[in-house]
């Protein structure tokens, strides 16, 4: 019973229901279909046909690949709308492909790079030159390009230093440094923060202040590829004159051979000359040069200039050339001289500056080269040799034979006695006669002992105690007439303690105060006390020598070390007590 009711209502619904109102939905179905197939028919072929867009950029435009490990290679930047197949390739000025890069790879959309080293398809470095760096994307059916200009360049620029030389010595601290490179070039001095300005013209000029001793100076230019060329130099700055050390011959140098070598030390770059003489200066700066000398004084000029001649320094050294011996002219002693006194005095005169000696001993010689000593005669011959050394070395000796002989007694005399009577009488009565005569000459004819000697060879003037006299003992076997003197290191006479005074026989004892005979005490020094004796037939020489001491003492009391380094002054220090000399 439901179901009929059911289809009865169908029914009846669908007779209400319009035509169109029933076939509607099918017709919009239908439309909508038609028209997603008409939109893919007639949008495919534009998608199909439509290029890929590029865009290309590079980091440098202009490189260098020289090797040098700047700017080497090239880098391009390209940005691609779509996916795409990619080519790239180098083209030279000629329109030649001369490098492919890349062939028909594909890339996504986005940002792609891309390196060049300058190097042709053979692994070849290209000629310098412009060239087109092109990118080629490929779409489906269509394709697009971007190409830029590149250049390739491996030359380095000029660069002309007008001013300086690899190896050169200057005077003046400031330098300046001029030259002449490329426009486009930067210039750089000693790796400085900051280019030299160039001019348009390619000059360049600066100024920089230089430290004594060697500069190092580098200038390098660099064009926009990174191409560089380099210059070195060494620069010496100077200021005082180069250091000369002469180490022959030795100042104020006597020489006795010729030519005399001279040798010394200056830097390795100098220019020296000796008298005029250029030397050859080595490497570690060493020189020698022989020189021939005149006879007598001469002057060793030694010059040396730095590198430019413009510092120059001098020394000068006096030297002395002495070839022939020196020469001895005695006064008062041929050779053969016979004398009847044993105490004898030479004299003579030599060069000043000569060492002498008599028979070994040394002897004195005055600033004028007179000279005098006393000798003591054996009886018989005796030989004197007396040498002559000058400061060379040159040696002249003279040799004198001197024959000492004792005045004859009276009991030496022959007597010749008569045979006959009557000389014989006349003979007596003539030695009766003369018999007071004989034993007044005997007496006067018997001989002399005398004889010098010191207490204490050293004595000192200025002190308070005894030490400050020189005691003096005097042996006579007889009476005479004593005459006591001093003699200096030169043999002048320069005190006279007694004058020709009489003394008996036996021990006298005389002193001296160390003063001369103006009552001043003589310098510090050797002195040779002289005594002589004599009667009225024979005379006797005895001598001593001293040291005088005339360093005057100082308040204070100081040790016997501290006493030998006392220095000269009013006052002197003496051992163990203290003396005021005021």
């Amino acid at each position: 019973m439901e179901e009929p009711r059911y289809a009865t209502r169908s029914r009846l619904y669908r007779r209400q229901t319009p035509l169109a109102a029933s076939w509607l939905p099918s017709l919009l179905s239908v439309a909508a279909g038609l028209a997603v197939i008409a939109l893919l028919v007639v949008l495919f072929p534009l998608e199909w046909v439509r290029a890929p867009r590029i865009t290309l950029a590079v980091d440098q435009p202009l490189f260098s690949p020289n090797g040098d490990g700047y700017l080497e290679a090239l880098t391009a930047f390209y940005v691609l709308s779509e996916q795409a197949n990619v080519t790239a390739e180098v083209i030279n000025s000629a329109g030649q492909r001369v490098r492919t890069l890349m062939q028909e790879q594909p890339q996504t959309a986005g940002q792609h790079a891309l390196t060049w080293d300058g190097r042709d398809d053979g692994g070849n470095i290209v000629p310098d030159g412009t060239y087109r760096l092109r990118v080629v994307a490929l779409g489906t059916a269509r394709r697009s390009e971007h190409a830029l200009p590149v250049e390739v360049d491996t030359t380095p620029p000029s660069l002309t230093v007008a001013n300086l030389k690899p190896q050169m010595t200057v005077r003046e601290s400031t330098l300046t440094i001029e030259g002449t490179t490329d426009p486009d070039a930067l210039v750089w001095l000693n790796d400085g923060p900051q280019p030299i300005p160039v001019q348009n013209n390619g000059v360049f000029r600066v100024v920089r202040q230089l430290q004594e001793g060697e500069n190092t100076i580098t200038v390098r230019a660099v064009d926009n590829a990174g191409n560089e060329t380099r210059a070195d130099y060494t620069i010496v700055l100077r200021t005082r004159p180069p250091d000369i050390t002469l180490l022959e011959p030795e100042a104020e140098a006597w020489l006795k051979e010729n030519p005399i070598t001279v040798r010394g030390q200056a830097p390795a770059d100098a220019e020296v000359s000796v008298n005029g003489i250029p030397a050859q200066v080595n490497e570690d700066g060493s020189f020698v040069v022989d020189v021939v000398l005149d006879e007598g004084d001469n002057v060793i000029v030694v010059e040396a200039k730095d590198g430019r001649g413009g510092n120059t320094a001098r020394v000068e050294r006096v030297v002395h050339l002495r070839t022939r011996p020196p020469q001895i002219l005695l006064s008062n002693l041929p050779d053969g001289l016979t004398v009847n006194d044993p105490a004898f005095r030479i004299a003579g005169q030599v060069e000043p500056g000569i060492a002498l000696t008599v028979n070994g001993r040394q002897v004195p010689v005055d600033n004028r080269g007179f000279f005098s000593t006393l000798l003591t005669l054996q009886e018989g011959q005796n030989l004197i040799t007396i040498t002559a050394t000058d400061l060379a070395g040159n040696t002249s000796t003279v040799q004198r034979l001197v024959t000492y002989e004792p005045a004859p007694a009276l009991a030496d005399l022959p007597i010749t006695i008569p045979a006959d009577v009557a000389g014989r009488r006349l003979l007596l009565g003539t030695a009766l006669a003369l018999l007071p005569l004989f034993f007044l000459l005997v007496a006067w004819m018997r001989p002399l002992r005398f004889s010098l000697s010191v207490e204490n060879p050293v004595f000192y003037p200025f002190r308070p105690d005894d030490s400050r006299l020189l005691i003096m003992r005097l042996d006579l076997s007889r009476g005479a007439r004593v005459t006591l003197r001093v003699y200096d290191q030169q043999d002048r006479l320069v005190a006279t303690i007694v004058e020709k005074r009489k003394h008996s026989s036996g021990e006298h004892f005389r002193l001296w105060d160390g003063r001369d005979e103006a009552g001043h005490v003589l310098p510090s020094g050797s002195y040779l006390i002289e005594a002589t004796a004599s009667t009225r037939l024979i005379s006797a020489t005895s001598a001593a020598r001293v040291y005088l001491d005339a360093t005057p003492p100082m308040i204070g009391t100081v040790t016997r070390e501290e006493r030998s380094s006392t220095s000269t002054g009013t006052t002197a220090y003496v051992e163990g007590e203290a003396v005021d000399l005021s």
